[in-house]
């Protein structure tokens, strides 16, 4: 690199940097192509003195610093003497003495080696917690290490330091950190006693939050991004959420669901809370790969010692392994598989968050499948731009920090969440993200054996129903897939003198355009409801052809079943018209909001 100082004296250097955000010397390999520390790459965001050009360097000189060139020597010379005190350790090392080399290095790098995993862990004194190392890279870092030597290492000589390393390694597992202990950079703190404790390698540490605590709670800018997207009343489920996710167990037994349509604020919270756990501790799956019809037994491991998992937009096949969620959420151990390493046992607590605009339907229709889910509802719609989250204050997540470590022993304290919810408003919940095709039939029709409704009718209506709630319009091979789960037979016959598909086994409680005109009460009018308040079906039109009705519906009851109506750009009476002469099917115009 090339830098100029204020004495304009011309200073190169290619084999290390100082980062001042990490405080540490940087080698070659520990930099990124554009110079960003690979240690700490979301706080590398230039600001230096002037644009460097050099690979290697990681903001050497930093604008706040105003590093000159005299300090920039003194760095130089602490590089050497850090070279130094190892070349002091390292030549003694005889390339044969397996084990005790094993200890040497042990001391200046704290690691151990899990023999059910078959794997190394390594202490990253960095970053304050220990990383997940396979053999191939422990080998390349014996390599680098005793390469330095001057001596030729064979294959057969690395072979024998790995088996050494294993062996030794396998005696220094250090003890479990205690799950009472929220890790935040290099402090943890108890949110039994509120006592904080430095972090050391003697302890088992994976998971640091990459903030400090804040002085404050103050959290005006995240405040009103919550409130925006899913309301004052749901603001305290985010907030007690992002604790939850800190918290290395699995007390509260639910599934995460961010719900909602595009443009709405759900992958922005993702990358708020993500930014806030840091990278290290969150990954990402699909639904199907862990539960689906294309699961990967290797996919679990990627939620192993993880603080949360998040699912993107899931497919609609059908659910068929719910069993693996339960667990995963359950407090249950669970099977853990590395490719080309080993296979073992253990519970998982990486917090499962899944943002989509449906979920797929599933075969598990026990209570036990239902309380498992908490679904948060992102309703908003806004404009296209910028990531927002880009622009909160990094002051915000060190207060929200704080905010946390109040948070959570009140929230496990409480054993569930603000806006929870009984099993029961769980169940619909679920149903109605994922197939509410069971509530449309429970309300809008009759099941019986002799019943009927032609196919293309009943599509329509189903998917104008599903449009006027706000939920994804499913095509009509996904509907005919429906509708054989719900036991109902779709096939071409004659009914009433006409050959055409027929799903038989219901029919509509009546025609929903002349029980009700949305239109009307759209407009917050009571003159139908009371028209309608004491009539029976039978009574409306031949058209329904119910001799006996079981049910009384009035416009009244809809509105309590379905939610509040909300009015949208209406469409034309004639244009109404011309359609019912097209196809003579129903359509409804308006929108139903769910609540």
């Amino acid at each position: 690199m090339e830098e100029s100082s204020n004495t304009n004296k011309e200073i190169t250097f290619i084999d290390y940097a100082y980062c001042f955000n990490c405080k540490h010397f940087k080698e070659d390999n520990a930099l990124r192509e554009d110079g960003v520390c690979l240690a700490r790459p979301e706080i590398a965001k230039g600001g230096g003195n002037k644009e460097v050009s050099c690979n290697t360097t990681c903001y050497l000189f930093d604008a706040e610093t105003k590093l000159t060139i005299e300090d920039y020597y003194l760095l130089k010379n602490k590089k050497k003497e850090v070279e130094k005190e190892k070349s002091s350790v390292l030549p003694t090392l005889n390339i044969t003495n397996y084990m005790e080399n094993a200890q040497t290095f042990w001391e200046l790098n704290p690691y151990f080696y899990d023999d059910e995993m078959k794997i190394f862990w390594m202490w990253d004194a960095d970053n304050f917690k220990y990383n997940m190392i396979t053999e191939k890279k422990m080998m390349c870092i014996f390599d680098d290490i005793l390469g330095l030597q001057g001596q030729t290492v064979s294959s057969g000589i690395k072979n024998n330091h790995l088996e050494a390393f294993s062996r030794y390694g396998i005696k220094k597992r250090p003890k479990e950190a205690p799950v009472k202990w929220v890790q935040f950079k290099d402090k943890a703190f108890s949110i039994e006693s509120g006592k904080i404790y430095d972090v050391k390698p003697n302890y088992f540490f994976t998971n640091p939050i990459p903030f400090e605590i804040g002085e404050s709670e103050e959290t005006p800018f995240m405040d009103k991004l919550f409130k925006d997207w899913v309301g004052e009343k749901e603001l305290k489920d985010l907030y007690e959420f992002i604790a939850y996710c800190c918290y290395r167990d699995y007390p509260i037994q639910l599934l995460f669901c961010l719900y909602g349509h595009g443009r709405n604020g759900k992958s922005t919270f993702i990358n708020i809370v993500d930014k806030f756990l840091g990278a290290g501790n969150t990954c990402t799956t699909d639904l199907d790969m862990i539960a689906g019809r294309n699961k990967n037994r290797f996919e679990t491991i990627r939620l192993y010692k993880k603080l949360a998992c998040f699912m993107g937009e899931t497919n609609f096949n059908i659910l068929e392994n719910s069993s693996i969620l339960k667990k995963l959420v359950g407090g249950d151990k669970i099977g853990f598989e590395i490719k080309g390493g080993g296979l073992f046992d253990d519970f998982n607590y990486s917090k499962v968050i899944i943002a989509s605009n449906s979920l797929p339907s599933s075969e598990d229709t026990s209570e036990g499948f239902y309380r498992r889910w908490h679904i948060i509802d992102f309703p908003n719609e806004f404009p296209e731009g910028k990531d927002i989250s880009l622009n909160v204050p990094e002051q915000e997540f060190r207060n929200l920090a704080r905010k946390v470590t109040n948070i959570l022993p009140k929230l496990l304290e409480k054993g569930s969440f603000s806006n929870q919810g009984s099993i029961e408003e769980r169940k619909r919940k679920y149903i109605m993200a994922s197939n509410p095709l069971p509530y449309f039939i429970e309300q809008y029709c009759y099941v019986k054996p002799d019943g009927h409704i032609r196919y293309s009718k009943f599509y329509k209506l189903y998917t104008q129903f599903l449009k006027s709630i706000k939920r994804r319009i499913v095509s009509k091979k996904e509907f005919s897939r429906i509708l054989i789960a719900e036991s109902l037979e779709n096939r071409r016959t004659s009914k009433d003198g006409e050959i055409d598909y027929f799903v038989e086994g219901v029919e509509l409680k009546e025609d929903l355009l002349d029980l009700l005109d949305f239109k009307k009460i759209a407009t917050g009018k009571t003159e139908y409801i009371d028209k309608c308040k004491n009539t029976e079906i039978g009574e409306i039109g031949e058209k329904s052809k119910i001799d006996k009705p079981q049910h009384i519906v009035s416009a009244e009851e809809l509105i309590q079943d379905i939610g509040t109506l909300e009015k949208e750009p209406e469409i034309s009476e004639e244009m109404l018209e011309e359609q019912l002469k097209n196809d003579g099917e129903w359509i409804i115009t308006t929108t139903l909001k769910w609540h």
